[in-house]
This record gives structure tokens, sequence and C-alpha cells, in this order.
């Protein structure tokens, strides 16, 4: 049977490749009217995608929450709890998003930066999955792992053995190979590799931007998290970090989305696949 940690594993290599398949495919596909033909209505803007699953984020924070304090309230008050009417859950309702919305504490406004990197990094995903193969894509961004080992080693001092560096360095060198592989095989080749309308470029740029984003923003959220002084739980600082995304995602569509959504609408291009890549983004 598997032991949490493995499920965890597992749990969440299905999410990543769901999500990465789900984006591209969404970004990719043709659009087509009622009547068959093709649709010249733009694709759902990424802006906007990525704003809802921080909404999702910011719901799926709190029911986290209040499961968690519920089941350790009752444990603590034994069984007459349980028996409680609804007046202890909109009291237990209220004492779970108190705390959840003192968000003016030097501890939360530090989560202002990997909220940006964050926002950053989940917009150029959409960016990296239009003009890359999922493939390609998902091998180059195993950089982050390389990243992330080199600023835990630097920001949260964690020793790294031997083996450790050695992993690294392979993985380095692996995903420095394959992109070398397939310069080589497109130099050779006659048939263009490259679908119409993408830009290789941008696409490995936006990737590795990502890598760097997510890797710095990860190792910045445990380092504020474990030097903060005020003990909230991992959930109530992620529905901090939700909420600053949140903002920030609103100021981008508000600078850069604006003239497309008066003339759209905000949720133009929304199907079931874009509903699928908000919750998986938000898991």
């Amino acid at each position: 049977m598997l032991s949490a940690k493995n499920a965890s594993l597992l749990a969440g290599i299905f999410q990543q490749t769901a999500l990465v398949l789900i984006i591209r495919y969404s970004k990719t596909k043709t659009h087509t009217g009622s009547d068959g033909d093709d649709d010249n209505t733009p694709s759902y803007l990424n802006s906007v995608a990525v704003a809802s699953a921080e909404v999702f984020k910011l719901c799926l924070a709190f029911v986290l929450e209040f499961i968690t304090t519920r089941k350790s309230h009752q444990s603590e008050n034994g069984a007459s709890t349980r028996k409680g009417d609804g007046g202890g859950i909109v009291a237990h309702v209220q004492k779970t998003i108190k705390p959840m919305l003192i968000c003016n504490d030097r501890e939360s406004i530090k989560l202002i930066v990997p909220a940006l990197l964050y926002l950053i990094q989940n917009n150029l995903l959409f960016v990296a999955l239009a003009n890359l193969s999922v493939g390609m894509y998902q091998v180059t961004n195993q950089g982050k792992l390389l990243t992330t080992a080199l600023l835990s080693r630097i920001m949260l001092k964690k020793q790294l053995s031997g083996g450790q560096y050695v992993s690294i360095a392979l993985l380095g060198f692996g995903v420095a190979f394959i992109h070398l592989s397939e310069h080589w095989s497109k130099a050779e080749s006659t048939r263009p590799d490259v679908e119409e309308g993408q830009n290789q470029i941008l696409g490995l740029i936006a990737v590795l931007i990502c890598c760097v984003t997510s890797s710095f923003s990860g190792v910045y959220f445990e380092f504020v998290l474990k030097k903060s002084p005020t003990q909230l739980s991992v959930h109530c600082r992620n529905f901090h970090l939700a909420s600053w995304s949140l903002i920030l995602a609103i100021i981008h569509i508000l600078s850069h989305d604006l003239e497309q959504v008066k003339q759209y609408g905000v949720f133009h291009g929304f199907d079931i696949l874009v509903v699928l890549v908000v919750i998986m983004q938000g898991v």
C-alpha cells in the first residue's frame, strides 16, 4: 500500500503532467464558431485564467484551514463539539477567517515578492507551452531542480551531499544535451519542426525564466515561514500569498488586457478545458 508521502508525490506528478497537457491543447486547438467555421474570436486570456486560479487557491486554502482547525478543535474538546448546532460552525468560520484577513503584518507583506514571482511564472507558463512542444517544455522545466538546489544552499543554508552535487551537474548536462540534439536534428532535417505561429526562442526564454522564478519564490516562501515569529498555519500563509497574487493579477489584467476584456468580455474563450486549467493550476 502506498504511503502518504508516495501518494502525494504521485498526485503532484499527475497534476503537473495534466496541467501541461491541458494548457498545451487549450492554446493550440482550433476555435470554431456555432456554424462550424473557424472563429476569429481570440483564445482565452492567460491573465484571466491566472487570476481565476488565484481565486480557486483562496477558496481551497480556506476550506483546508477550516477542516484542519475543526478536526483539531474537536479532538481537543471531545465528542460534545460534534453534536453542536450550526452556530458552532458559524463561530468556527469566523474564527478561521479572522487571521486570514490580516494581511498587513510584516510577514504577510513579505509575501508580495513570491506572489509577484508566481504571477510572472504562471503567465509565462502559457507563453512557453504555446511555443514549445510538451516534451521540450518538460525537459527544460527540469532545470528548476538545479536552480532550487542552488538557491536552497545559498538562502536556507541547506547542506548538499557529494552525490547531490553530481546529480545537479548531470541534470544540467542532460538538459543542455537535449537542446543541442534538438538543434542538430532540426539542422539536418528538411521538414519544419516548428508549428505555424510558434516561436521556440520565445518559448525557451519563457520556460527558463519560469525555472528561476519558481525556484526563488518557493525557497523564499519557505524562508519566510521558517523565520516568521508569527505562528500561522501553512494554509493561512497560502491564503495571504494567493491574496497578493490575485491583487497583482487584477492589476495585470487592467493594465495589459483591458481593451480585449471590453471587446470580448472577461471570460471569453472559457470552456471545460480552461476550467480544468484553472483547477489544476490552483491545486
